[in-house]
């Protein structure tokens, strides 16, 4: 068997390093892949390569969906005998996953990858460009990236999530991003998926924050159950006002903001629709832009665990601010317990604390104490 071919190692730093080496390595990687399937189709002409890497993909289609996921595409490339990490694994995968939901059908994926339709992250230059402008959002804070959402809002005046070459150059040098009507050009080139002239805001806004990964977003997603106590994702900004522990955000811990100036922020941040509730999609929406400010995956799990209390982690990332009470059992015993997830539940609500421990298989309750407060 031959040796397996494979980018340079990238550091085991846990997560995804936005750096230009990395994104090299994960470029080396696509023209293995590409070379690999163009001996296999012959040197056919791109639709023959796509329809070889489809069939490439068949073999591999564990669940029978005809959808080719993460996982299975660790598959396609070990048997191309290519290694990598998994942080370029998932990488090139989410170059061709333009809808970030984490499978693809074959053809999806194989005419993207060679060019038959639009993916933006895939084509080098548009990536560098849109790197350029996050560089200059990012260096301006975590306000950086909702502050220029706002200006894209303004820009679309119609609400048609559309905006065009000339609307995209000036709002980006309105905002104080340097950039040329060539590099205005290309991006409009690679993500102008209705061939109007006019790329879609969504989508270019996502292109600015990257991916949030699915550790990340399920982190969020927990919160957001915590706060939807009905289930009917619909929570009040009210409520959210309330439960938000804004001593935690990343800003306030620094000291670069003041835990009342982040809530004003975070209010006005979401609520797009100006219905005084919060919707699923608007929290996980507010989040993209935190987490593009934060590359450490454990800083951002305790960042969230603590912030909406949500029980459990390990090591640095485990939750510090769920109540410990000491409990007295109808036994005698005297235990110091976790009320988990205690969002909502204040130093003197003693019955709602009983109720929590209860319900998490504390029996037989005597007494519960307030501990080390």
């Amino acid at each position: 068997m031959p040796p397996k071919a494979s980018a340079a190692p990238a550091p085991a730093t846990g997560t995804r390093p936005a750096t230009v080496d990395f994104e090299s390595r994960v470029d080396e990687l696509t023209k293995l892949m590409r070379a690999f399937v163009e001996l296999k189709s012959g040197f056919g002409e791109d639709h023959a390569k796509s329809r070889t890497l489809q069939n490439i993909f068949k073999q591999f289609d564990i669940d029978h969906t005809q959808y080719i996921d993460v996982k299975e595409f660790g598959k396609t490339l070990d048997y191309m005998n290519i290694t990598c990490t998994d942080e370029e694994r998932e990488a090139l995968f989410d170059r061709f996953d333009y809808n970030r939901d984490k499978r693809l059908t074959f053809k999806e994926f194989s005419d993207a990858f060679f060019g038959m339709t639009r993916a933006p992250f895939g084509n080098p230059e548009a990536r560098g460009i849109v790197k350029k402008v996050t560089d200059k959002l990012l260096s301006r804070g975590e306000g950086g990236l909702r502050g220029l959402t706002k200006c894209f809002a303004l820009s679309d005046k119609d609400n048609t999530d559309a905006i065009s070459k000339e609307e995209l150059f000036n709002t980006l040098q309105r905002y104080g991003v340097q950039v040329t009507l060539a590099d205005v050009d290309v991006v409009v080139k690679h993500f102008d998926r209705s061939g109007d002239g006019t790329i879609s805001l969504t989508e270019f806004q996502r292109a600015l924050r990257g991916f949030m990964s699915a550790e990340r977003r399920a982190l969020v997603e927990t919160a957001y159950q915590i706060l939807d106590a009905n289930h009917d994702e619909s929570v009040s900004l009210g409520e959210l006002q309330r439960a938000y522990d804004t001593t935690k955000h990343p800003a306030v811990v620094k000291g670069e903001k003041t835990a009342t100036q982040v809530l004003q922020e975070f209010s006005a941040g979401w609520n797009k629709n100006h219905d005084a509730t919060v919707s699923l999609a608007e929290f996980v929406d507010y989040y993209e832009d935190i987490s593009a400010m934060i590359e450490n995956d454990t800083y951002f799990e305790l960042m969230m665990r603590n912030a909406w209390h949500i029980s459990g982690g390990t090591g640095a990332g485990q939750n510090t601010t769920c109540r410990r009470v000491l409990v007295t059992y109808k036994d005698g015993r005297q235990l110091i317990e976790e009320i988990k997830n205690d969002l909502g539940i204040g130093p003197k609500d003693i019955e709602k604390m009983k109720a929590a421990l209860e319900q998490q298989g504390c029996r037989d309750i005597l007494r519960v104490e307030i501990y080390g407060q």
